[in-house]
């Protein structure tokens, strides 16, 4: 079972290998996105600052979790890490120990 502190690791020496600009997410996108994760199980989007200008970050990245299969594991400035949901992830509910 993967928890979301492993697949913060693994993620750390990946690169952005998606951009997401002004036009947003559309399907084609989303379509991206969901073949990347596919293949590749985690990686990151780097969402450029001229959709910040128009849109707010919480609900872009709302649309980009329904619109595909993923999971947030990581917001970090505008670089966003996702994994395939099919995953069997862990997550760390409040107050848990290890």
């Amino acid at each position: 079972m993967l928890t979301l502190r492993k697949l913060r690791k693994e993620s750390q020496q990946l690169r952005p290998t998606l951009q997401i600009g002004k036009a947003g997410v559309t399907e084609s996108v989303a379509a991206e996105i969901t073949l990347q994760l596919k293949k590749k199980k985690i990686i990151k989007i780097k969402i450029l600052n001229n959709i910040l200008e128009h849109s707010d970050r919480g609900a872009l990245i709302q649309s980009i979790l329904t619109a595909t299969p993923s999971v947030l594991v990581q917001e970090k400035g505008n670089i966003l890490t996702l994994s395939y949901k099919a995953q069997d992830i862990k997550a760390k509910k409040p107050g848990e120990t290890r």
